[in-house]
């Protein structure tokens, strides 16, 4: 298994804030790496969908299913 480092604005952006909710080093999250797998909770995921709706440009967004 192949775990891609996020590239661009966006996904930089995003790895910031799952690095922030998770309070885990940005350098482990992947592109292909699952929330839960990475210490998420359904908890957790609200927090992160709260986050990002505070962002306009970003809403409505899908995040492997998950839609906020």
């Amino acid at each position: 298994i192949v775990d891609h480092k996020p590239q661009g604005d966006l996904q930089q952006k995003l790895s910031q804030l799952y690095s922030s909710v998770l309070a885990i080093d940005i350098d482990k999250i992947t592109i292909d790496g699952s929330f839960f797998d990475l210490g998420g909770s359904s908890l957790l995921i609200m927090q992160l969908k709260h986050r990002l709706m505070e962002i306009p440009e970003w809403c409505p967004l899908q995040i492997r299913g998950v839609a906020i």
